[in-house]
């Protein structure tokens, strides 16, 4: 039986209209939720791509990542923008490349991006646990300097046991990394520039996890964000899979999937993993020289 009902290509399912204003500051990518897929987490892609602000102030059952990614290959740490964003009573500013930890139950929102360049600026949305991502209309409850930039953001791709993946230079160029050894708490995340054609290691075995996992993979091209910009080359148990469009994929607990490879590559594309691994210190992800 093929896996391809795994995977949700960019324009489909069914997103819901942007809080943000204007709406064309907003380009969607890609949406999932578990409508699409039963048991899949949920996910969402879009670019900004101008000033714009969301004054919902809203809370989830289920603990949330939102990531934010500058549209600039070439300065891959900074935003080219200024980020703002409310936990609770405490105001979070973003200037960096990011990864928000929004824990279940915290009210948060009234996000507002200002001095945007004209480089789009790529958000993720990812929440961790089943379900549908019901929102609740929230008030700030906690007290003041309850959330901060240090214990619910990372700027970095810095692993607890140093480790770093392995693959071809030039390939990669690593943004972010969040796990429960960088937050507690915090569900595991990645996400790095794929910036040049890898060929096919026959070393690479599959892996699967003891988790449930998203895998995405996103054109740089917010005038036409279905394009990938090369060819993704994928394996789940053993079924090859060729994909140059945006996509999602939800990967069940257990699921054998890898090795990946990249030909055609005409542009950098975004390339980001998650899931809720059982240990604090995950060192794994397709990526990675010890998946775990």
């Amino acid at each position: 039986m093929s896996h391809a009902k795994l995977f949700t290509m960019a324009a489909d399912g069914h997103p819901l209209p942007t809080p943000f204003k204007p709406a064309d500051a907003v380009v969607q990518v890609v949406w999932r939720d578990e409508s699409q897929i039963p048991g899949a987490l949920f996910n969402e892609v879009f670019w900004i791509v101008k000033d714009c602000e969301n004054p919902e102030f809203v809370k989830h059952d289920q603990d949330q990542v939102y990531g934010f990614v500058g549209g600039d290959f070439e300065d891959p740490e900074h935003l080219q923008a200024d980020v703002e964003l409310w936990l609770e009573n405490d105001k979070i500013t973003l200037t960096n490349t990011s990864f928000v930890f929004i824990p279940a139950g915290v009210a948060y929102g009234k996000i507002k991006v200002t001095k945007h360049s004209d480089k789009p600026l790529f958000v993720t949305r990812a929440l961790f646990a089943n379900g549908l991502p019901e929102a609740h209309p929230a008030e700030a409850a906690a007290a003041p300097g309850t959330y901060s930039s240090k214990t619910n953001v990372v700027e970095k791709y810095q692993r607890a046991d140093g480790t770093l993946p392995n693959v071809p230079e030039g390939f990669l160029k690593l943004l972010l990394w969040l796990d429960g050894a960088r937050l507690k708490g915090a569900p595991y995340m990645e996400a790095v520039w794929f910036c040049s054609s890898k060929e096919l290691d026959p070393d690479e075995d599959p892996h699967g996890h003891d988790f449930d996992e998203f895998l995405a993979c996103i054109g740089s091209d917010p005038e036409n964000p279905s394009d990938l910009g090369g060819v993704m080359h994928f394996f789940i148990e053993g079924e090859e899979f060729l994909i140059d469009k945006s996509f999602l994929l939800f990967l069940p607990k257990d699921l054998l999937h890898c090795p990946l490879y990249v030909t055609d590559l005409k542009r950098p594309f975004l390339h980001y993993t998650g899931g809720k691994p059982s240990v604090e210190n995950y060192s794994g992800g397709p990526t990675s020289s010890n998946p775990a």
